[in-house]
């Protein structure tokens, strides 16, 4: 297998934001490398410093400190001019889609390309029908953006995003406006441009749904710093920091399952092969005895089907240590969620 080509490099990446005597580290020390051709999601909390992050991937905001390399070019050596060339490889689309409202949605897409001064107009309306079709919009090509439902108007902001074939798709928050069914929509579309034209796609997010459905890797960014990196599934099955805990950690119906016990809780994930197996009721078969399932879920990542549940096992020692013994006979992951309050 070939190595994969790391097309962004951040060292020690800071971003401090000073007001007078005030000092806010909206990125803090974040080091990571994100590979040519993935789906690479950032995720987070509110004011987790995860936009400003993904701003500094094109300059539009200016680090504190550290560095940042895009294809081996460290973009706080960039000239202005040479910035400029830069970003052009570096597309964006935002939550609010940045549409202008009084030109066509064919004007809209051709805008980057008549600002560039790339290509003739002839040459640049071919272009954008042609990105008009990769979205699946051919025929709103005449029409004004405030004739589109939202999910459309974000596929004209990703079609104009591609006109100038970037290498780089960053995504602020590009689902947030958008109801689920737009959502999942945009993101299989994303995931299909991704597989076609092998463009790097960064996705910044606060919901795990989005970085389950489509992404490659995740990093976890918590106050600024990255508390975890690593492939989704790694992630989703072994969470070690509190704060992918706190992302992953089920909830039914937005109630806490710790309400109703104080007694020894365990994480039971289990991916495609065991999701169609009754667990629970093997267990109870095999052992006698009994657990509580306090909560319970499943989900699509990366297109392969994962479960988790959150059980309390008996207070009895020997009734405990029977069911433990049996869980980790049959190969399943399973950690105890210790700290309830601080996990949640």
């Amino acid at each position: 297998m070939s190595e994969k080509k790391e097309i962004y490099q951040l060292e020690h990446v800071t971003k401090v934001f000073r007001e007078g005597n005030n000092e806010v580290r909206a990125v803090d020390d974040v080091s990571f490398s994100i590979y040519e051709g993935e789906i690479f999601g950032i995720i987070g909390m509110s004011g987790a410093g995860k936009s400003t992050l993904v701003r500094t991937l094109n300059r539009l905001e200016e680090i504190t400190d550290g560095t940042i390399r895009f294809d081996d070019v460290n973009l706080q050596e960039l000239s202005s001019i040479q910035l400029r060339k830069v970003r052009q490889s570096i597309a964006m689309i935002f939550q609010n889609f940045n549409l202008m409202m009084q030109k066509t949605v064919l004007d809209n897409v051709m805008a980057p390309m008549r600002i560039a001064k790339k290509l003739s107009r002839q040459q640049q309306r071919e272009k954008a029908k042609q990105m008009l079709e990769i979205v699946g919009l051919q025929e709103k090509a005449e029409a004004y953006p405030a004739q589109l439902s939202g999910g459309q108007r974000q596929r004209v902001a990703i079609a104009r995003a591609l006109a100038m074939d970037p290498r780089v798709l960053l995504c602020d928050e590009a689902t947030s406006a958008l109801d689920p069914k737009m959502t999942d929509e945009i993101l299989t579309l994303l995931k299909d441009i991704n597989r076609r034209l092998h463009l790097t796609i960064v996705i910044i997010t606060h919901e795990m749904k989005v970085i389950e459905k489509i992404c490659d890797r995740v990093a976890i960014i918590e106050h600024g710093k990255l508390a975890e990196i690593g492939a989704v599934e790694q992630i989703f099955t072994e969470p070690q920091s509190s704060a992918a805990k706190h992302l992953l950690l089920p909830f039914i119906q937005g109630d806490n399952p710790f309400d109703m016990t104080d007694k020894r809780c365990f994480r039971i994930v289990f991916d495609g092969r065991k999701a169609t197996e009754p667990v629970i009721a093997n267990l109870v078969k095999a052992t006698g005895e009994e657990v509580n399932i306090l909560s319970a879920n499943t989900r699509s990542v990366g297109g392969v089907g994962y479960g988790q549940m959150i059980v309390e096992i008996p207070e009895d020692p020997v009734k405990a240590e029977k069911v433990l013994d049996y869980l980790h006979s049959i190969d399943i992951n399973l950690t105890e969620i210790e700290g309830k309050e601080e996990s949640l």
